[in-house]
């Protein structure tokens, strides 16, 4: 074992990717941001002791903490049915509040409130609520940190002189898009790993895009798992706004939080930033007709006997191992292929014989 131990480092490993000489310098890059907010309960000690809730469960049944867009052009920005309890008496009804979402400082196309890494400084806004038993006037006060993704919301009821201190949810999830754009081929194939800002909560699964031209993108329909295997179901978007480098569009999930019984945060925004321009069209390499050849990603690793090379690359398509013993004027030397049924999949190669030389591999993606 110690000759083992040994025998690795005196070995220098280089990867050599073949065939793919416009690859992608860097990954391209998605967030989603909810825009509906998420409020915990709150309660009132003062005598009659009081709690406040938001549901968008019409029955009231499931109370979800759900604030949600309203549609644009209307008398408030977001809406939601409240709970309210006072003294062993329930009341419901309706409820209207503005969310400050005016600022875009970073002109992203997202509004600065519904960012994890922007604050939301102290802001007063105001709305109405509207039950059986009374209706009137709301005023809200709301504050976050930076990279915090809660934050407070002082909601005043002013008829009834009631004050809840809220404390609510932004949902953001982003990771990177490896993507796969082959010319002549309409789809664009991606896989993708969310990950909720301020939580270890994932999506995953895969995103078909549709090239129309031009520079223009699609989205098909699709589906993502989350963190405990649950089915997230996401809606096509027919037209991805494009600025230069950046793609946006309205989001949609059948269901954006299966643990309650009601559909809810299903309204989303979809931001995508593609650094990669590999003919320098002004295009992006994601929806650029001429597509882009990805190459496969490879690594290192000893077993104790073997060499084990790992090959990330696409699926279905072969792979030639080549070594050689120097650069340059070396000659490579067929080692073996394999056409990849898993990604990354892992292949055993004899180690050099000669622990002082120094040895190099490639893998060829025909």
């Amino acid at each position: 074992m110690k000759e083992s131990r040994e025998l690795l480092p005196r070995f220098l490993f280089m990867m050599l990717l073949g065939f793919s000489p416009n690859a992608g310098a860097a990954p391209a890059q998605v967030q989603l941001h909810c825009l509906s907010i998420r409020f915990q309960p709150a309660a009132n000690s003062a005598a009659p002791a009081s709690s406040f809730m938001l549901t968008t469960d019409s029955t009231g049944a499931d109370v979800n903490g759900e604030l949600a867009p309203l549609p644009s052009g209307g008398l408030r920005t977001h809406g939601s049915f409240f709970v309210l309890l006072r003294e062993n008496q329930r009341s419901d009804g309706l409820f209207y509040l503005d969310v400050p979402i005016s600022a875009d400082r970073n002109t992203n196309g997202v509004p600065d409130f519904f960012e994890v890494d922007l604050p939301a400084a102290e802001t007063t806004t105001s709305g109405s609520f509207e039950g059986a038993d009374a209706n009137g006037k709301v005023t809200a006060v709301w504050q976050r940190e930076a990279k915090s993704r809660e934050g407070t919301c002082r909601v005043t009821l002013e008829e009834l002189k009631l004050t809840f201190a809220h404390k609510f949810q932004i949902l953001e999830y982003s990771g990177a898009l490896p993507y796969r754009n082959i010319e002549g081929e309409t789809n664009v194939t991606a896989t993708v790993t969310l990950t909720q800002q301020g939580t270890n909560l994932t999506w995953t699964g895969n995103m078909v895009f549709s090239k129309a031209g031009g520079g223009r993108l699609g989205l098909r329909s699709g589906f993502w798992k989350d963190s405990k295997g649950v089915t997230l179901a996401y809606h096509a978007i027919e037209d991805l706004l494009r600025q230069d480098n950046e793609y946006r569009a309205p989001f949609s999930l059948q269901d954006g939080d299966p643990a309650t019984r009601w559909e809810d945060y299903v309204t989303w925004l979809l931001r995508i930033v593609d650094p990669n321009d590999a003919n320098g069209n002004g295009i992006p390499d994601l929806s650029d007709e001429g597509g882009r050849r990805v190459p496969p990603r490879l690594s290192l690793s000893w077993s104790g006997t073997n060499l084990m090379l790992s090959i990330s690359g696409e699926i279905g398509k072969r792979h030639d191992v080549e070594t050689s013993l120097a650069l340059g004027l070396g000659r490579w030397t067929f080692v073996t292929n394999v056409t990849l049924t898993s990604d990354p999949q892992t292949v055993p190669i004899r180690a050099p014989t000669t622990p002082t030389r120094t040895a190099f591999w490639r893998v060829k993606a025909p």
